[in-house]
């Protein structure tokens, strides 16, 4: 099991940088292919590498990259997969490349392909976020700039007035996610097999908005909803927002709606 996840990372890079190619033909400039994966491929393996090398952990690079990790893990527990960080600076706004499976209460469900952002900022945010989202969508790779696609905005803080504005106005397909950070300690074992204090940066989903366009993908039924989850440690429940079905939380990993719980 432990090869399978390089393998298949490889084959997405794979296919990433094929797309690249083909865009690279365009009048445009083509986006960059991802340059951190020899490096780092998660939270864990950055942690790593940062340390390895003296990263400040206040640094821009530091905080966005974390943040880039934390949301490609979240946004699995919302249906999205095969999310592949781009990295670098000629990365044309685009922090993560993948697809979107489609809430629904039937099989097969649908898959879109995604852009998404993320945003590890405490500043307000507004509209011109999502402005600056258009545009991404606008140089991404051509798979990526479909009828169908759509771009995601992950941001630390609430969308405001002005950027659900934006967002309904939008004449592509956009979805804004908020994701807060969240630390957990736990346990880690060192380099040299010792156990050691450390701490696993997880995320926690607290608002999902989408435009008319994407709604129309998703169909009737379909909205955003509450569950509770553990909280930090263990330590008693808290809320988090999730995708619903008529009314159901679902379970994307599963493929279908979960009828025990109804939150």
């Amino acid at each position: 099991m432990l090869l399978r996840r390089p393998l298949t990372r490889l084959r997405l890079y794979k296919r990433l940088h094929a797309e690249i190619q083909h865009y690279s033909s365009s009048s445009q400039s083509p986006l960059k292919p991802p340059v951190s994966s020899a490096n780092h491929h998660d939270l864990l393996t950055f942690r790593d590498h940062a340390r390895s090398t003296d990263l400040s952990p206040t640094s821009t690079v530091y905080v966005g990259t974390t943040y880039e990790y934390l949301c490609t893990q979240t946004l699995l527990r919302l249906g999205f997969k095969d999310l592949i960080r781009t990295g670098g600076r000629s990365d044309k706004g685009i922090d993560l490349l993948g697809h979107w499976t489609l809430p629904s209460k039937t099989s097969p469900t649908k898959e879109v392909p995604v852009i998404v952002q993320c945003k590890a900022v405490s500043r307000k945010p507004g509209p011109e976020m999502i402005r600056e989202l258009e545009g991404a969508l606008s140089n991404a790779p051509a798979e990526w700039r479909g009828e169908d696609a759509v771009g995601v905005l992950c941001a630390k803080r609430e969308a405001t007035g002005g950027v659900r504005e934006a967002v309904r106005m939008s004449g592509k397909g956009g979805v804004w996610v908020m994701i807060e950070d969240l630390d957990e300690g736990v346990v880690t074992t060192g380099r040299e097999g010792q156990r050691e204090g450390g701490i696993r940066r997880g995320g926690r989903v607290k608002q999902i908005l989408w435009n008319e366009r994407v709604g129309k993908m998703v169909g009737e039924g379909v909205g955003a909803g509450v569950r509770y989850v553990p909280g930090v440690g263990g330590r008693g429940m808290e809320k988090e927002v999730c995708l619903m079905v008529d009314g159901v939380v679902w379970v994307p990993e599963m493929g279908k709606v979960e009828q025990e719980d109804k939150t």
